[in-house]
C-alpha cells in the first residue's frame, strides 16, 4: 500500500528528494510497529516489507537525484547499523557467557554440551543451505534443458563458497533479541535466555568459519568463474548500448514532436540539427559498443596498450578535476562566487569524479 501511495505521489509530480528518502527510511519502522501491534514478528515483517518495496520498483521510478542521494544515505545507514549490531553483540558477550554458564549449571551439563549444540545447529543450517543451493542449480538446469539454452554448471567449490557465505548476523540477532522478556507485564518467551545464547554462538561460529573457509574455497574456483561477473557486466553493457543504437536508428526516420517551425528554412535547419545530433550520438555509442565487443578478440599486446591508454586518460581526467577544484577554491577565496554557486559546481565535479572512479574500477589489474 505504501509503495502504491509513493508511486501515486511520484506520478502526480510530488518527487521532492528529501521527502522521498525520509519516507523510504521510515517504512521499515512502520512495518515493524504494525506487525508488533497485531502480534507478529516485527523483524520478519520489516525484512519482507523491504523486499516488497524493492520488487515494487518505487526506487526505480524515482528521479535520478533521488536515486543517487538515496544510495548514499542507505549505504551509510547500512554501515552504521551493521556496526552497531555487532558492537552490541560484542558488548553483550560477557553477559551471554555468564548466561551460558548459569544455563549449564542449572541443567547439570558440561559447557562442551552447549558448544556441541551450537555446532550441531550450525551444521544443520549449512546442510539446509547446501541442499537449497543444489535445488536451485537443478531448477536452472531443468529450465535450460526445456528452453534449449546453455547451462553453466556450478562446481563443488563454488557451491561450498555459497554455503559458507551465508553468515548469520543482523537479522538473527535482532530476531532473538526481540523476543519478549516479560518486563513490561506481558508473558515472557519460554527459554528465551537459551535461545539468545545459542543464536549468539551460531553468529560467532559462522563468522569464524566463514573467515577461514571462504578464502580456501576461492583458491579452488577457476579464474573464468571468478571473472564471470565481469563477463556478465560486459554482456549487459553491450545490450544496453545496442538498445540505445536501435533507438537512435528509429529516431532517424521518426521526426521530432515539437512546435512546427514557421518557415521551410527553419524546418530544414531544425531537421539538419536533429540529424547532426543523432549522428554524433550514434558515433559515440557505436564507438563504446566496439570497445566492449573488441576486448575479448584483440591480441594480448593490444589489450595491454588499450588498458594503459585508458589508465592514462583517466589519470589525466582526475588531474583536470583537481585543477578545476583548485580554481574553484581560488574563486571562493577571492569572493568571485558565492556559496550556492560553489555547492552546485562541487556537486557536478563530485558526480564526474565518481564516474571516473567507476571506470577505473572496471579496468583489469594486469598490464
Amino acid at each position: 500500500m505504501a509503495a502504491r501511495l509513493n508511486k501515486m505521489l511520484t506520478r502526480s509530480g510530488y518527487d521532492e528528494t528529501q521527502s522521498q528518502i525520509v519516507l523510504v527510511l521510515l517504512l521499515p519502522f512502520l512495518m515493524y510497529a504494525l506487525a508488533e501491534a497485531v502480534g507478529c514478528s516485527g523483524i520478519l515483517a520489516a525484512v519482507a516489507g523491504c523486499m516488497v518495496v524493492k520488487l515494487s520498483g518505487i526506487i526505480e521510478d524515482a528521479s535520478t537525484t533521488t536515486r543517487l542521494q538515496s544510495t548514499t544515505v542507505w549505504t551509510m545507514v547500512s554501515y552504521v547499523f551493521n556496526a552497531l549490531i555487532f558492537l552490541f553483540l560484542g558488548l553483550q558477550l560477557p553477559s551471554l557467557l555468564q548466561s551460558a554458564h548459569s544455563l549449564v549449571l542449572a541443567r547439570h551439563v558440561g559447557m562442551w554440551r552447549l558448544g556441541l549444540l551450537v555446532v550441531e545447529i550450525y551444521g544443520i543450517m549449512l546442510v539446509m543451505r547446501f541442499v537449497g543451493i543444489w535445488l536451485s542449480i537443478a531448477c536452472r538446469w531443468a529450465s535450460a534443458r526445456i528452453n534449449h539454452i546453455p547451462f553453466d554448471p556450478t562446481g563443488l567449490a563454488a557451491s561450498l563458497l555459497l554455503t559458507f557465505a551465508g553468515v548469520r548476523g543482523a537479522v538473527t540477532l535482532a530476531a532473538v533479541l526481540s523476543l519478549p522478556t516479560g518486563e513490561d507485564g506481558t508473558m515472557s518467551f519460554p527459554t528465551r535466555e537459551p535461545v539468545v545464547v545459542i543464536a549468539a554462538g551460531v553468529i560467532v561460529l559462522s563468522l569464524l568459519v566463514a573467515s577461514v573457509i571462504i578464502p580456501l574455497c576461492l583458491k579452488f574456483i577457476p579464474a573464468e568463474l571468478v571473472d564471470k561477473s565481469a563477463q556478465e557486466e560486459n554482456m549487459a553493457r553491450q545490450k544496453l548500448l545496442r538498445a540505445a543504437l536501435d533507438l537512435l536508428h528509429k529516431a532517424e526516420t521518426v521526426p521530432a514532436i515539437e512546435t512546427p517551425p514557421e518557415t521551410e528554412e527553419e524546418k530544414a535547419a531544425l531537421e539538419a540539427a536533429r540529424l547532426e545530433v543523432i549522428d554524433r550520438l550514434t558515433k559515440l555509442y557505436q564507438s563504446r559498443l566496439e570497445q566492449e565487443d573488441a576486448t575479448p578478440r584483440i591480441t594480448q599486446a593490444d589489450r595491454r596498450n588499450a588498458i594503459r591508454h585508458s589508465r592514462m586518460e583517466l589519470a589525466l581526467r582526475l588531474q583536470i578535476l583537481r585543477a578545476e577544484r583548485q580554481t574553484m577554491r581560488e574563486l571562493v577565496a577571492q569572493q568571485e562566487i558565492n556559496d550556492q554557486t560553489e555547492w552546485k559546481l562541487q556537486e557536478e565535479l563530485d558526480y564526474e569524479e565518481e564516474v571516473i572512479h567507476a571506470l577505473a574500477q572496471r579496468l583489469p589489474r594486469e598490464v
